[in-house]
């Protein structure tokens, strides 16, 4: 099992493409995955269950759920992977769905250009998948560290999450999980937490109207000046700029 980091954090994350066959070794990355079977026929594995995806069929891959797909017979498929940040109503760490699959029409040929087609896309998804669907409680593996520290990372990076509070309260070794880590996800787990971090702050420096300061004390930084330090590391612009920048944007998609 590898981990995908492109698909899992910085930008937010929307890809579409239309493919005729998917052969991809188990991985866990933080985007939704959707692949949506027009024709042909694809076996996919989801944290130890297998399906066979036939005409007419898709399935949904939380974020963190292990999976892989091998190709039976070839044909028409359309994959999507999306941030959970676009879907922060329906997104909810602590849950899975007690089945993936589901009946989805994909819509092919359309052109997503802006963001707002993007997440009247995603919650198209969403809203076919969730009817009638039941949810259980996500069950911590004590095989699976890497699994676990990502999603105590995504239940508490607003808040205080250091590796060492971690591993005290998992009962890991900090040395063994802290060189874990890196190997598995090629980066130290604050930087991970950082990053989730920014990209939070992202998303309310533009959907919002919280202060600067605001949005970095509820995204877990103890000062404007760390917030201000780590935002600049990452996005090499200010909160400010950010935000002013985004705007500006906006307002030339609202005038052309």
């Amino acid at each position: 099992m590898f981990f995908e980091p492109q698909r899992s954090v910085g930008e937010k994350v929307f890809f579409v493409s239309s493919i005729t066959k998917i052969d991809f070794p188990l991985h866990i990355h933080r985007a939704f995955e959707m692949i949506a079977q027009l024709t042909g026929e694809t076996e996919v594995t989801v944290d130890g269950k297998t399906v066979n995806l036939t005409q007419g069929k898709a399935i949904l891959v939380f974020p963190f759920q292990q999976h892989s797909y091998r190709c039976k017979k070839e044909g028409k498929l359309q994959l999507c992977l999306f941030s959970p940040d676009m879907v922060g109503e329906f997104y909810k760490s602590d849950c899975l769905p007690c089945e993936n699959t589901f009946d989805f029409s994909a819509q092919y040929g359309m052109e997503f250009d802006n963001f707002y087609l993007k997440k009247a896309y995603v919650y198209s998804i969403v809203g076919a998948f969730d009817r009638q669907r039941k949810y259980i409680s996500v069950q911590k593996n004590p095989d699976n560290v890497i699994v676990n520290l990502l999603m105590y990372a995504e239940e508490n990076f607003c808040g205080r999450c250091i590796l060492k509070d971690v591993a005290k309260k998992m009962g890991y070794d900090y040395a063994y999980i802290s060189k874990l880590f890196r190997r598995k996800i090629s980066m130290p787990f604050n930087a991970y937490v950082n990053a989730l971090r920014i990209n939070e702050s992202k998303n309310k420096l533009i959907n919002t109207d919280m202060t600067v300061t605001e949005i970095g004390f509820e995204c877990g930084y103890s000062s404007l000046r760390s917030f201000n330090r780590a935002f600049f590391k990452q996005e090499k612009v200010t909160p400010t700029e950010y935000r002013k920048g985004k705007t500006t944007e906006q307002a030339k998609f609202y005038l052309e």
